[in-house]
């Protein structure tokens, strides 16, 4: 663990502190701290320095204050996307500081956003974005854009608030009307509607990718041989990378950021750029279409309109195999599975989807799409379905997204989600899943004796969380359960961190999975790992009982050992244990013990010699309701 992460739990302590002393705002609990996206929910905020309360914001969006006071806030919490805010209390000039404390969790589901366009009977056609529950497969809405032509590329921000569409227009540059340009449409996932992005006279922004970031779009201009780069915090082109090769259309980021793909579509090759300048260039045998990274980073899946796939090497950005699949094909759609193992290639020439495998490079299985030209493909974060955009041009038209159960072997269409009379039907893209929210409590025992942690408050926007792996600190394994609920006995007293890292039901944990457009896992560290510095008590804090004594005398025709000793000075309730050659013998509440030693008829006579008789050696120590024990103390006989 790096020293800056050991020391969060300080950094948050010192915060709240100095925030108290100054009679800023602070936030110590949020309850409850997971609700709806839909918002409207009503949420207690426990803290200092609340009064004069002016605003309370989940995340960049304000909720409805109900009540507050100067420990207590309730607020109604505002509409959002499936994922974790921080939420911030403002006071005058004073904004309380951001700590683990302060989480908030939005709950929902995954939607799929298909780019097409809507053309009614005898009308004009129009640009459009579809919006699709994947809790049950519905359509839920549209949205109307503002483009030259049908739409085509689409891409998503980690954090899932903003898609982002091209746009496949095919007028030429020199016929193109002056002060006209292709656009990239930015849509406000919560509010549905599109921004359109004017890109200053550049053409075709055919296909987009996101930054794993989230900072920067980037689209190709077709045409022009550039890559646009669109500030995500503007919503503006700032610029372009030049020297692409001919007719850029598919592009794809690796996992790291640094580096760019892109397909040269009117040409043979692959262009490289790394931290923005020209790289490389990467010769092909035949024209590339799209880009696909594996989550890892170490390879590059490239299609082309030909029944070939390339696979390149990122550490030395060379050709590294040619997959050939035999016929005639046109593979217009690529998708690698959040695990890393398959790369699903749409082809639009037949009606199948192969599934790859990304170890032997060898078809796993053909997936056929029902008398459908698969155009388009995306892997649901779990990694357990295929959503994939087919077209069927023959009357009757048909316009679908079949969906694929990629857990079965092989994997079949389980589901057909029919869309309305389009003219064009073109990617889709899924908002990735978020990360989970790790938090815990402690229940602390002394050592020697169990602690107890309890993550029931440890939440997922999508899904449940599934596993909980535990690290308390001490140098003993790391413990993984699936429950919330552990216990963990130190053997000594100390101050320890305690960290927990979360993992829900869609693998998502404290990393990004990304193949190039979209992040589809977005795992963060920040989130799902929690730590807290705990303290356990030592067992010598307990104070040991002091002058205890013995003697034997005659009772009953024979010999009995009577002894005493003065209490523990420690606080709260202790008992005494007595031990007899370091084995325990009894416990008890009193100051005094008894215990008979040698049969009657034996030493009736001889109570004079009792002493060599005595080989047995007494001890006795406290212990406390919490399990703390105190040192020995030996008998002295009187």
């Amino acid at each position: 663990m790096s020293l800056s992460k050991s020391l969060l739990p300080l950094f948050f302590s010192l915060t709240l502190s100095v925030s108290w002393l100054l009679g800023a705002p602070a936030v110590t609990l949020v309850s409850p701290n997971f609700g709806p996206a839909a918002g409207g929910e009503t949420v207690t905020i426990t803290g200092t320095g609340f009064t004069g309360v002016t605003d309370v914001k989940f995340g960049p969006t304000s909720g409805t204050i109900v009540t507050s006071s100067d420990t207590q806030i309730t607020v109604q919490t505002p509409q959002s996307v499936p994922g974790t805010v921080h939420i911030s209390v403002t006071v005058g000039a004073d904004t309380s500081p951001t700590t683990p404390a302060d989480r908030y969790t939005y709950q929902g589901n995954w939607f799929a956003y298909v780019a097409g366009s809507y053309r009614p009977i005898q009308s004009p056609s129009t640009p459009t974005a579809w919006y699709i529950n994947l809790a049950n497969n519905q359509i839920e809405g549209d949205i109307t854009l503002l483009q030259q032509d049908a739409p085509l590329g689409i891409a998503i921000t980690p954090d899932g608030r903003t898609v982002y569409v091209g746009d496949q227009s095919s007028q030429e540059k020199a016929a193109q009307p002056k002060g006209t340009s292709t656009y990239v449409n930015a849509i406000d996932v919560i509010l549905n509607t599109p921004t359109a992005i004017e890109c200053n006279g550049h053409l075709n922004s055919l296909f987009v990718a996101i930054s794993p970031d989230g900072t920067t779009v980037y689209p190709t201009f077709g045409g022009e041989n550039k890559v646009g780069l669109i500030d995500v915090a503007t919503q503006t082109l700032t610029g372009t990378i030049s020297s692409t090769g001919d007719n850029p259309t598919g592009i794809a980021i690796s996992p790291n950021g640094k580096k760019i793909y892109v397909a040269d579509g009117g040409g043979p090759s692959v262009t490289v750029f790394e931290e923005g300048v020209f790289s490389k260039t990467i010769h092909l045998s035949g024209r590339p279409t799209l880009i696909a990274i594996t989550p890892d980073g170490s390879e590059v899946y490239v299609t082309a309109n030909s029944n070939q796939i390339y696979v390149i090497d990122t550490l030395s950005d060379e050709l590294k195999q040619t997959i050939t699949i035999p016929g005639i094909h046109n593979f217009r759609g690529i998708a690698i599975s959040p695990d890393g193992r398959f790369v699903y290639i749409c082809d639009a020439d037949s009606t199948n989807v192969y599934q790859i495998n990304c170890s032997t490079k060898q078809i796993e299985n053909t997936i056929d799409c029902d008398a459908s030209y698969p155009r388009g493909i995306f892997i649901a974060p779990d990694g357990k379905t295929a959503y994939v955009v087919v077209n069927n041009d023959l009357l009757p038209r048909t316009y679908a997204v079949k969906v694929i159960d990629l857990t079965q072997n092989p994997p079949v269409v389980v589901d057909t989600i029919s869309f309305p009379a389009t003219d064009s039907f073109n990617q889709i893209s899924i908002t990735p899943d978020p990360s989970p929210a790790a938090e815990f409590s402690v229940t602390v025992g002394a050592a020697g004796s169990p602690t107890a942690f309890d993550a029931s408050r440890s939440v997922t926007a999508v899904g449940t969380v599934v596993q909980y792996v535990w690290n308390f600190g001490d140098g003993s394994p790391e413990e993984t359960t699936t429950a919330p609920t552990v216990s963990h006995t130190y053997a000594q007293g100390g101050t320890y961190t305690v960290g927990l890292t979360v993992t829900n039901s869609a693998g998502t944990s404290v990393a990004q999975t990304f193949t190039g457009q979209t992040v589809s896992n977005n795992g963060s560290f920040d989130n799902a790992h929690f730590e807290q510095v705990i303290t356990i008590q030592s067992s010598s804090s307990l104070k040991r009982p002091h002058h205890f004594r013995g003697k034997i005398h005659k009772h009953h025709h024979h010999l009995k050992l009577t002894t005493e000793w003065k209490r523990s000075h420690s606080s709260g309730k202790v008992k005494y244990q007595i031990f007899e050659d370091h084995k325990k013998i009894y416990t008890t509440k009193k100051l005094h013990f008894k215990k008979s030693l040698h049969p009657k008829d034996y030493y009736k006579d001889h109570l004079h010699d009792y002493k060599k008789f005595l080989e047995h050696r007494y001890s006795v120590r406290a212990v406390n309701p919490a399990g703390a024990k105190s040192p020995f103390t030996h008998l002295d006989m009187e």
